[in-house]
C-alpha cells in the first residue's frame, strides 16, 4: 500500500475498501520552536531524518553510521555514542537507555515513516549489499550493481531506502565471483581438527547461514572437547572470517541463573551476526534453555527499552555435554531445532598444520567458501556422531556401546531398532528420538512402514 496525503480509496482483495488518510503530524510538528529550543531534536532531524539516515527493516529501526558507512541497530551502543556526539552531549551516563530515551523514542518514530527491505539471497560486505547467485556449475556470483552507500542514501521508485548494509563483514574486498574451493588455505589449516569432511561442513554452513540474506534461522554450535582440541582455534577462525559482525559473550552467559538476558549480552546479540563464547564451564552447570531460546530464537529480545529482533547465531566452546536427562526442556523441539553438538578431536593439538594466516583475504576466500557450503544445503550438514553428540550429550558413551556409526547405507530395520534403542536410553518414546533427530538434521530421519528411524546407525548385538 502506498502513502498519500488526504483521503483516498484503496482496493484490497484481502481487506476489502480501506479509506486513510495519512498522518503528517509525524513529518511536521504542529507546534515549532526557535533554534535554541529544539537544538537537540532539531539536531537530529537535519543530520539524521533530513538526510534520509533512518530507516525501519521489519521489526527493528536502524540509523546510518557516519562511522563505519552501514545501519546500525538503534539499540547499539555504538550508536548511541555517535547520538549523543549529533546533539553535542558530553555528559551522558553510561546507561544510554535513560539518557537518551525521549531521543530514541523519537528516532524511532522517524524510522518508521523509512521503510527498506533486505535483498533475497544477498551478503552485506564491507559498505555493500551484493546479490549472491549459483551457476550450474557450482561457481558463485556477486552482483555488485548496488552501488556505495551515498548520502544521502539511494531511495527507490517506491520511496523505500535501498542502499542498505546491515551488519555488515567488514573486509574491504568484495567479490565478483568464486569457485569452491577456492584458494582454501584456511580449509587447510582447520581441517585437522575435525574428525570428517562433514564436521567442517557443519562449521562452514553455520558461518554462511549467518552472512547470507534471509537467514534461515540462527543456529548454535556447540563445541565439545578438553583443552588442546581445537575449539579456540575454531573460534578465532570464525571471528576473523566475520569481522566487524561478529561479538564476544561472557564466558558464564548460558549458564546463568534466571530467565531473563544480561542487557550488554543482548546488545551483542541484535548488533551481530555471530556471536561466541569461548569456554562454557558446563562440568559444573546447565545450559539454562531460556536465555539460550532468547537468544537464538528469532524472537524479540530487549535492549534496555528497545525490542529488537535476534538473528545471530552462536558458537560455544564447552569443556563437557549436558545430560539430556538433566532437564526435558533439552530434548523439546524447540532446542532440537537450534542446536548442533560437534565433538572435536581430542589429539588435535598434536596433529601438525600450517601456520595461521594472517592475510585477511584468506579470509575473505574463506567467507565466500561457506557461502558456497550455504547455499549447497538448505539445511546444515550433519555427521552421524554430531547427531549422536546433539540426541545424547553426556550419555553419548552409552550410546555407542549400544550402537555403532556405519558410512555405508542402513536398512529401515536397523533405522528403527537404532531409535528404539536411543528412546530406551533418553527414557522418551522412539518416535521422539527420531523426530528430534530430523529436526537436526532431515538427512538422517527415516520414515517407513515399520516407524520412524535414523540413518548411519546399527545396534551392535
Amino acid at each position: 500500500m502506498s502513502e498519500s496525503s488526504g483521503n483516498e480509496n484503496v482496493k484490497d482483495e484481502a481487506k476489502g475498501n480501506i479509506t486513510w488518510q495519512y498522518d503528517e503530524g509525524w513529518e511536521t510538528p504542529l507546534i515549532t520552536y526557535g533554534p535554541r529550543e529544539d537544538s537537540r531534536f532539531g539536531a537530529l532531524d537535519r543530520a539524521l531524518v533530513a538526510k534520509d539516515l533512518v530507516c525501519r527493516v521489519g521489526s527493528d529501526s536502524y540509523v546510518f553510521l557516519d562511522t563505519s558507512n552501514s545501519w546500525c541497530n538503534l539499540a547499539s551502543y555504538e550508536l548511541m555514542i555517535r547520538i549523543c556526539g549529533v546533539m553535542e552531549i558530553n555528559n551522558a551516563t553510561v546507561n544510554y537507555d535513560k539518557s537518551l530515551k525521549p531521543y530514541v523514542r523519537y528516532i524511532a518514530r522517524r524510522c518508521a515513516a523509512k521503510l527498506a527491505s533486505p535483498i533475497p539471497t544477498s551478503v552485506c560486505i564491507g559498505t555493500r549489499r551484493v546479490e549472491v547467485f549459483m551457476e550450474e556449475n557450482g561457481d558463485l556470483l556477486f552482483e555488485t550493481s548496488r552501488p556505495l552507500v551515498t548520502l544521502p542514501p539511494r531511495l527507490d521508485k517506491t520511496g523505500r531506502v535501498a542502499t542498505l548494509s546491515i551488519k555488515p563483514v567488514t573486509h574491504t574486498c568484495v567479490p565478483k565471483s568464486f569457485s569452491f574451493p577456492g584458494v582454501g588455505k584456511i580449509i587447510r589449516y582447520i581441517s585437522p581438527l575435525y574428525e570428517n569432511s562433514i564436521d567442517l561442513a557443519t562449521v562452514m554452513w553455520h558461518i554462511g547461514n549467518c552472512v547470507v540474506d534471509p537467514i534461515s534461522r540462527p543456529t548454535t554450535l556447540l563445541l565439545l572437547g578438553p583443552g588442546g582440541s581445537g575449539k579456540s582455534q575454531t573460534i578465532k577462525v570464525i571471528e576473523q572470517t566475520l569481522v566487524g559482525c561478529c561479538g564476544i559473550i561472557p564466558d558464564g552467559t548460558l549458564t546463568i541463573k534466571g530467565e531473563k538476558v544480561p542487557e550488554a549480552v543482548a546488545e551483542v546479540i541484535v548488533s551481530n551476526r555471530m556471536a561466541v563464547c569461548y569456554d562454557a564451564n558446563l562440568v559444573t552447570n546447565a545450559i539454562n534453555m531460556t536465555v539460550l531460546k532468547n537468544i537464538s530464537g528469532s524472537d524479540n529480545i530487549r535492549v534496555g527499552t528497545i525490542a529488537c529482533k535476534a538473528e545471530c547465531s552462536l558458537t560455544v566452546a564447552a569443556n563437557a555435554a549436558m545430560d539430556p536427562l538433566s532437564t526435558t526442556e533439552y530434548t523439546s523441539d524447540a532446542i532440537m531445532r537450534r542446536i548442533v553438538s560437534m565433538i572435536m578431536r581430542v589429539d588435535a593439538h598434536a596433529i601438525g598444520h600450517e601456520d595461521p594466516p594472517s592475510d585477511y583475504m584468506q579470509y575473505a576466500d574463506f567467507l565466500c567458501a561457506c557461502i558456497h557450503v550455504r547455499m549447497r544445503h538448505d539445511q546444515m550438514p550433519v555427521s552421524t556422531i554430531s547427531l549422536l553428540s546433539t540426541l545424547c550429550g553426556s550419555r553419548i558413551d552409552a550410546a555407542l556401546q549400544a550402537l555403532r556409526v556405519v558410512a555405508r547405507p542402513t536398512t529401515d530395520i536397523d533405522a528403527v531398532a537404532s531409535a528404539t534403542i536411543l528412546g530406551i536410553l533418553l527414557e522418551t518414546d522412539a518416535s521422539k528420538v527420531a523426530y528430534a533427530a530430523k529436526l537436526i538434521s532431515k538427512y538422517h530421519y527415516v520414515s517407513c512402514s515399520i516407524g520412524t528411524g535414523i540413518r548411519g546407525l546399527v545396534p551392535r548385538n
